[in-house]
C-alpha cells in the first residue's frame, strides 16, 4: 500500500466482510508524518479509494488481499 493500490478483504466489526480498495500514499500529507506503525498498535489504517476516506480496521479481522 506503499506504492500504490491494493485490493484486500476485511471482517467488520458487525461480521459482515468488506472488501476495499486502500492505499497508504498521501499517509504523510495528510497526517504530518511518516507512516511508522508500532508493533503493540492492533489497527491497520488505510486510505479507501472508494469511500474516498481514511479508514482503519483491526488487524485480527484481516482476510485476505486479492490477487488478479
Amino acid at each position: 500500500m506503499h506504492h500504490g493500490n491494493v485490493c484486500f478483504r476485511y471482517t467488520k466489526q458487525d461480521g459482515t466482510i468488506r472488501r476495499a480498495t486502500g492505499t497508504l500514499i498521501g499517509y504523510e500529507h495528510s497526517f504530518r508524518r511518516p507512516y511508522t506503525p508500532k508493533p503493540e498498535n492492533t489497527f491497520v489504517v488505510y486510505y479507501d479509494i472508494d469511500a474516498k476516506g481514511w479508514r482503519t480496521f483491526h488487524a485480527e479481522n484481516f482476510l485476505d488481499i486479492e490477487v488478479e
